[in-house]
């Protein structure tokens, strides 16, 4: 438990098979504070405990993104997500899943179970020294949000920690365990509310996701006019990739605006509702994999505002699961799944032993889908809940 904000965070047993305690240092996802804590035997309460639906694949298919229970050995069962289906070559590629030399997109109701929160503008931060954003003058902090005034110019709010693939639950793996790869896939989700400069029709809010080098960035326009996608390189011309037919923002209207850069592909959804989805060009596959120079970020988001001022009430950041390159299987290269057999991995990623390690398994070892976590159900620790 954070002994700042009260958040309960689970950890893995780590050495707890063969001691009494272990002690480790925890990090609070919502406040960001560190602190030691010691875990002792009595602490340890065993894993979730599920409801199976045994019967729902007797007369359907089991899909993609499926949550399912199977037999892995006469005293073991397993609780994975299935990625891979018979017949299929698989393979991840920079945290993405590919299939038959493609990227596999997820669709957007499928996404939505795949976000890890990473940011929140309205929990209040103790644990950092640094702070997680860097706005130009014009832009001041107000309770959860900022104030911003650029009716004369131009100015940034930018988010500046690193994203990696940290979980609290492999705290006993150490700090660095399954971080080694930048993570890319973000979603930033904003309430906002602008009113541009009388008579300046070059006003704009631009709304962006950093994969280096390049930045994918929604100029959204006041009145009149449609909000566009672009690309933007330090060592090319802007494209624009995409446009959002109709959409122009309304004086000082409040709208929910998430922007969702995610298996290679940019999503803008105002309101609740999906204005546009195009993929990104071939050309950005590498994007926000490496930096160029010390102290450049794989990857961020930002805010800027253009000849106009307003209000950001809040902003979360998420990023999307990140599978990362452990084990033997569909790593290196395509891994060819046999007709009658599945590829399952496990959301921990880091610390998942999976089909990456074993390879599939047979249709007649599953034994159905995971939908209901029932336990535990304890005041300090309930867990109860349908699985996504």
């Amino acid at each position: 438990v954070c002994p700042r904000c009260g958040e309960i965070h689970s950890t893995g047993e780590g050495k707890l098979k063969r001691a009494y305690a272990i002690s480790m240092r925890a990090w609070c996802r919502e406040c960001t504070h560190r602190f030691p804590v010691v875990v002792e035997k009595g602490d340890i309460l065993g894993g979730n405990k599920i409801l199976v639906d045994k019967f729902g694949y007797d007369w359907t298919e089991p899909k993609r993104w499926d949550v399912v229970v199977f037999r892995f050995n006469r005293e073991r069962n397993y609780i994975k997500r299935l990625v891979g289906l018979p017949g299929e070559q698989i393979r991840v590629v920079h945290g993405d899943i590919w299939i038959d030399g493609k990227i596999e997109s997820k669709a957007t109701d499928v996404q939505d179970r795949f976000w890890v929160p990473i940011h929140d503008s309205s929990v209040e931060e103790v644990g950092q020294v640094e702070p997680a954003w860097d706005a130009s003058p014009g832009w001041v902090r107000n309770g959860s949000g900022w104030d911003f005034n650029q009716i004369q110019g131009e100015g940034t709010l930018r988010y500046v920690r690193g994203i990696d693939n940290k979980y609290n639950y492999n705290s006993h793996r150490g700090s660095n365990a399954g971080i080694n790869s930048p993570v890319r896939d973000l979603g930033l989700s904003t309430l906002i509310r602008a009113t541009p400069e009388p008579g300046k029709s070059g006003a704009r809010l631009f709304i962006s996701v950093h994969n280096s080098p390049s930045e994918y960035r929604w100029a959204l326009p006041f009145g009149t006019g449609e909000a566009q996608l672009e690309l933007i390189r330090k060592d090319a011309q802007a494209v624009i990739l995409a446009t959002a037919e109709g959409f122009a923002l309304q004086p000082d209207h409040q709208y929910l605006i998430e922007v969702q850069v995610v298996d290679r592909r940019v999503r803008l959804i105002v309101d609740g509702q999906l204005l546009s989805d195009i993929a990104l060009p071939a050309t950005e596959i590498g994007s926000g994999t490496a930096t160029r120079s010390r102290g450049e970020l794989a990857s961020s988001v930002s805010i800027a505002a253009k000849q106009c001022g307003g209000k950001i009430e809040r902003i979360e950041l998420s990023r999307d699961q990140h599978w990362t390159l452990d084990g033997i299987h569909a790593i290196s290269s395509p891994y060819q799944i046999e007709a009658g057999r599945y590829f399952v991995m496990g959301d921990n990623s880091p610390s998942s032993l999976d089909s990456r390690y074993w390879g599939s398994f047979a249709r007649s070892n599953l034994l159905g889908r995971g939908f209901v976590i029932f336990w535990p159900a304890l005041p300090g620790r309930n867990e109860i809940g349908f699985i996504r």
